[in-house]
């Protein structure tokens, strides 16, 4: 009985992690989008990216009226017998340009 437990509790972390980093990157997308609408350079853009999601790769994409962040990351189960399991999250937001 106990290993069944242990096991349903590895899945249920492992599962709270996963939405964590999901929302995690979804949130930093919104606000990297937001301030790269509002002029900031890319390259402080890519700095804000490497400092609060460091394994996450970013690609930046506009237009004349929006401004794209996608942020991808990939995530490895970290339970030895799921090892072979992996997911990549990737996160878009897209925000207007505002101009003043």
């Amino acid at each position: 009985m106990i290993p069944v437990l242990l096991s349903v509790t590895v899945v249920f972390l492992t599962t709270i992690q996963l939405g964590i980093t999901a929302v995690h990157l979804t949130d930093t997308a919104h606000d990297l989008a937001r301030a790269l609408s509002r002029g900031v350079s890319q390259s402080e853009i890519t700095e804000q990216a490497n400092l609060e999601t460091p394994n996450a790769q970013l690609s930046l994409s506009g237009t004349d009226q929006n401004v794209t962040v996608t942020l991808s990351q990939d995530i490895e189960v970290p339970v030895p017998i799921l090892s072979k399991f992996s997911f990549t999250f990737e996160r878009s937001a897209t925000a207007p340009v505002e101009q003043w």
